[in-house]
């Protein structure tokens, strides 16, 4: 429970500077963003990223007490972000739970419901001067029926685009051998 605690206080504060970086948009970029989401009350090694590289089975899924559950996406990129995203399915994400940081102004969102699945969309907005953010960040709820898939992506000012594998949230009395289950 205090690594936990401690965890979230880390995570917070670094999602607070990511989120608060402007720069120019490159004139060439062939970097893609990064993307990762953290799962809080997750058993085991609670944060997926897109610098992970490849996950093998177990890697794919972490198991959650329940719903509903906390989900952190944090997008970054040094040219800067222009949209980000996180599917839940089948779930959905619970409106009033929603934190996304660049605040209004910067960066608007969307919940739309697709097939069961429900999308929360990020669009950041460049700055009158043209400075753009490096980084945003999105706190949503979820509720659903486990098993719940999840996936993220993230496009920045050139076109680069990373999407995060698909992983899954799973009941600590499903069978399937997950993160901290071996």
């Amino acid at each position: 429970m205090k690594n936990s605690i401690y965890l979230s206080v880390f995570v917070s504060s670094f999602l607070l500077i990511l989120s608060g970086c402007m720069t120019r948009i490159p004139e060439t970029d062939t970097t893609p963003p990064t993307v990762s989401v953290t799962v809080n009350r997750g058993m085991g090694h609670n944060i997926f990223s897109s610098t992970d590289g490849e996950w093998n089975a177990v890697e794919s899924c972490i198991k959650v007490p329940g719903t509903p559950t906390k989900l952190t996406l944090v997008a970054g990129d040094a040219g800067g972000v222009k949209f980000a995203s996180i599917k839940v399915f089948p779930a959905s994400i619970v409106p009033d739970s929603v934190e996304v940081t660049p605040g209004p102004g910067e960066a608007s969102y969307s919940i739309r419901t697709e097939r069961h699945a429900d999308f929360l969309e990020i669009t950041l907005t460049p700055a009158d001067d043209g400075s753009v953010r490096t980084g945003a960040t999105a706190v949503v709820n979820i509720n659903g029926e486990l098993p719940i898939a999840v996936t993220a992506s993230a496009l920045d000012y050139s076109g680069n685009v990373t999407n995060l594998p698909q992983f899954d949230l799973r009941s600590p009395d499903d069978l399937t051998v997950c993160r901290g289950n071996r």
